[in-house]
């Protein structure tokens, strides 16, 4: 095999053809090891491969990505582990994911980490310090 992937086109086939269960997980681990991740998910998930959702959820509280996590909870038909989504935000914050974060912390029940989030994504505005009209300032 090279190491470059395939096109669009060319994964599509690989993805819907005939592969064995082993030649899906192994394109998905290539995907993976490329940092496609939502690609390797694609494969995990046609060859059922319960090995590759765990390696893909891992990566997911760990590189701060909610969508992904989100992705792979639902092929996998269970729902977050106690402590994952509050991981999740916690890594995304640190790596400046702030939407992530913010997803993180609000499936988390974190609601003062959501708040700091906030303020993060959407700072309060200071007050702009103008000078008022002479007539405003009650000299006629």
């Amino acid at each position: 095999m090279s190491d470059a992937l395939p096109d669009l086109k060319q994964k599509l086939k690989l993805l819907f053809g005939t592969l064995s269960k082993e030649k899906l997980i192994e394109w998905g681990e290539r995907y993976l090891q490329a940092g496609w991740v939502s690609d390797s998910l694609d494969f995990f998930v046609e060859a059922e491969h319960g090995e590759g959702f765990k390696q893909v959820r891992e990566l997911a509280v760990k590189e701060g990505d909610a969508f992904i996590l989100r992705r792979c909870l639902k092929e996998m038909d269970v729902n977050a582990d106690e402590g994952e989504w509050k991981a999740l935000g916690e890594n995304a914050l640190k790596l400046g994911k702030l939407q992530f974060a913010r997803e993180g912390f609000r499936l988390a029940g974190e609601r003062k980490m959501l708040d700091r989030v906030d303020a993060m994504i959407n700072p309060p505005k200071e007050e702009e310090e103008t000078d008022l009209p002479m007539q405003a300032q009650g000299e006629a």
